[in-house]
């Protein structure tokens, strides 16, 4: 990042390597859809969650003194996974 540009994490993610400041599923789910920009509302979140969970796409952060997290996934993986969801309703 540049020096003029106002941390990331200020705003809970790390744009490059999206690592969360909390481990609580609803600011997991929150934070993905801002930073991503996912077409998606709050209610779709436990379901998301618990399919990264299920792929091992959510990693603890330890060692920083909170329950952050790191996820896995690119705004492409989690729009495919948007769409499993959507289909299977």
């Amino acid at each position: 990042m540049k020096a003029t540009e106002p941390s990331s994490a200020i705003r809970g993610v790390y744009l490059r390597c999206d690592d969360l400041i909390s481990d609580d599923h609803s600011f997991i789910w929150s934070s993905l859809v801002r930073h991503y920009g996912l077409p998606a509302t709050p209610a779709w979140g436990s379901w998301v969650i618990s399919q990264l969970q299920q792929q091992k796409r959510i990693q603890p952060l330890l060692g920083f003194g909170y329950g952050g997290v790191a996820v896995k996934a690119k705004r492409k993986e989690l729009l495919a996974l948007l769409r499993k969801g959507l289909r299977s309703n």
